[in-house]
């Protein structure tokens, strides 16, 4: 498996495959300081509930590798919003949707 080079983060890497991309909810909190990370925006509830996430795994594959990054729901949301191809931010806002419904 090839890195990706030092000066690209590995969400960036991704971006190439995004379209086919997968997000995996992590970073879970539960009571205060799930409510609190939510009411700054730096989590969403899980599955609606009172679980919260504040990262997401991306997964993605390409070719004969999958390519995964960690991020914080902030800097997931900055990357999104900074791909060409609006469908492919549409399926990654709709699957965070899904996560937290």
């Amino acid at each position: 498996m090839t890195s990706a080079p030092l000066t690209r983060t590995l969400l960036e890497a991704i971006e190439p495959v995004a379209d086919r991309a997968w997000l995996r909810p992590a970073g879970l909190l539960n009571g205060t300081a799930a409510e609190q990370a939510r009411a700054h925006g730096l989590a969403l509830p899980l599955a609606g509930g009172a679980t919260a996430f504040t990262m997401v795994e991306v997964l993605a594959r390409r070719e004969d590798t999958v390519l995964a990054a960690l991020a914080a729901l902030p800097r997931l949301r900055a990357w999104t919003s900074r791909l060409d191809n609006g469908s492919t931010r549409e399926r990654i806002e709709a699957q965070l949707a899904q996560a937290s419904e």
